[in-house]
Order: structure tokens, then sequence, then C-alpha cells
């Protein structure tokens, strides 16, 4: 009764498209992992059973999330706590157990429950927003609300309107029915998002600025070695500069030395660039990490930096004027 008075207040409140209830939104966990058995399959031992992700919704979850629907139907909004219980999953649930075949009319049953369910419909797999490691299962199980109801719930809201136009009517429309229930951390599911990011997002930052302030060492380190290197040269430029080598000769002569160290740092950098990406990618495979476009633009940045660093003391040895050069020996 408080489902179905909460959903008629939700719905009702100007500028919401659409209105649902849930144990979990997919952000970070979407519930359990929860052991549970086929009807059919041969007997597993407890403790081996397969898991899958489970959560409670409303009839109209599925279409406010925008969970495509691939056979059967949808929760009927007239569904009872007194109906057979019936679940829907996702394609990856219904494509392991039953392959080649549809799923609907089986029947599963959760470890600490009781009684079969059966299976009414098949939607699309949800990827997690949040989650970077890979899921402990990619099976998906969702239950009526009105037949598994937790603890506490979700509101989703589809709406062109900011969260905070409809979080003071949305909390109208819960103390209306019971007002000793708190609503609790409103806001856009990108929002939510982000501020659960915050503490990676300082790490990155922090990487980001130790890469930086490692590049313009290396910068510093790069440009006192070419201009030793130039200083104890000075005779060699000299006696070129004397025998006719142009200006540019030189700048290739000094350039040509940074370009042999930027090539065996290229050559070092590489198998570390993959492995540490092939690293990532085990650890969080379900991040999104870069492409080649970052590793391109490390190189661009790199050669940059070692082009200025080369270039300031090949400009001074174009300058060496051979008597003096020669005079100093």
């Amino acid at each position: 009764a408080f489902q179905r008075a909460l959903l008629d207040r939700l719905n009702a409140i100007p500028g919401v498209d659409q209105a649902t209830l849930c144990t979990n939104i997919p952000l970070f966990y979407l519930g359990g992992p929860t052991p549970f058995n086929v009807e059919g399959q041969p007997p597993v031992e407890p403790g081996h059973e397969p898991l899958v992700q489970d959560a409670a919704v409303t009839a109209n979850y599925f279409t406010a999330l925008r969970i495509p629907l691939k056979s059967g139907d949808f929760f009927a909004p007239t569904l009872t706590e007194n109906d057979p219980e019936v679940a829907i999953v996702n394609e990856t649930f219904a494509q392991h157990f039953w392959p080649g075949q549809s799923a609907l009319g089986h029947r599963i049953r959760l470890r600490d429950k009781h009684t079969w369910i059966q299976i009414t419909g098949v939607v699309g797999d949800v990827k997690l927003l949040g989650q970077f490691a890979a899921p402990q299962t990619p099976l998906q199980l969702y239950r009526p609300l009105i037949q598994s109801p937790g603890r506490s719930l979700s509101i989703v809201l589809r709406s062109s309107l900011a969260p905070t136009m409809l979080t003071k009517s949305v909390r109208s429309a819960v103390a209306a029915i019971d007002p000793d229930l708190p609503v609790a951390q409103p806001g856009s599911v990108r929002t939510g998002f982000e501020q659960n990011l915050s503490n990676l997002n300082l790490v990155v930052i922090n990487l980001g600025i130790s890469a930086f302030m490692g590049l313009l060492i290396a910068g510093i380190g790069l440009f006192g070695v070419i201009s030793q290197l130039t200083m104890q040269r000075t005779r060699d430029i000299g006696v070129r500069i004397a025998l006719g080598a142009q200006r540019r000769d030189i700048m290739h002569l000094i350039l040509g030395g940074g370009v042999k160290l930027l090539m065996i740092g290229i050559v070092i950098g590489l198998p570390g660039f993959f492995a540490l990406t092939r690293l990532l990618t085990t650890a969080m495979p379900e991040m999104q990490l870069p492409g080649l476009w970052l590793l391109a633009l490390d190189l661009v940045v790199l050669a940059g930096s070692m082009l200025l660093a080369c270039y300031l003391p090949a400009r001074r040895a174009t300058k060496i004027n051979p008597m003096d050069a020669l005079r100093a020996e």
C-alpha cells in the first residue's frame, strides 16, 4: 500500500516523466550475489551454487532506466504479494542456462527461499556505472518489489528538471504518507557517481602532478647533460666550424645526441607502458582506459621536451668562435 501511494504521489509531481522504486540503483551495486538453483539442472553441492546479482523493482523500473526488453513481459502493475512469484533475468543469464532456447517459463529458487520463481521476461544486460573490477557474477535477476520488499528503497525519477527542483517535492510526497521516513542523498545519478569517485580523482590529480614534476626534472637533467657534453666538445665544434661546417650541421650534431637518448627512453618505456596497461586491464577490466592516443600524446610531449632541452645548448654551440675554441685548448 505504501509503494502504490508513494508512486502515485511521485508521478503527480510536475516535471516528472516517470517514477519508480527499487532496492538498488545500478550504480556501484545491484544486489547480492545470491546463490540459487535452476529447476531441471543437476543438483549442486551447498556452497557451490551459481551466484546472481538480484534487485527488487517496481513495474516501470525498466522503462524508466531504459533497459530494453528482449523477450516476455515486464512485471504487471496489478501484481500482488499473493500471486505466484516471478522474476526477470538478463540476457546473459538466459543464454548461460538455456542457450538456443527461450528462458520464459523456466524456474529458479534462491538459496534462502523455499519457493520456485518463474521467469517471465528477459532484459538486456546492465553495466554498473561505477564498477571497475569484474563483477563477481554477470548474472542479473529482478524481482517485483511487491513480492520482495526491502528495508530501504531508492526512488528513481526520470525528468528534464534539475534534481534540486524536485527534492522538496519528493520529501513532501514521502512525508505526506509517513513523516518519520527520511529521504537521503538526493541528486542525479551522475552527480552521485562523481562524488563517490572524488577520492579516485584526487589520486589521479596527484599522479598527474607527480608526472609533471618528473617530466620537468627529466627535462632539466637532459638540458644539463647536453650542455655538459657540448662544453666538452668545444674544440671539436670549433674545428668543424673552421673547416666550413654550417650552423645547421652543428644543430644536427647536438640534437642527434638528444634524439639517441630519446630513442633509448622510448625503447625502455614502451614495454613498461603496455605492461602497466595490461596490469590495469586485468585488475579493473570494467574501467575505461585511455587508448593509444595517450601513448601518442606522451611521445609528443617527451619529444618536445627533448627538443627544447637540446635546442638551447645546440644554439649556443653554433655561436662558438673557432679561434676562441682553439685558443682555449
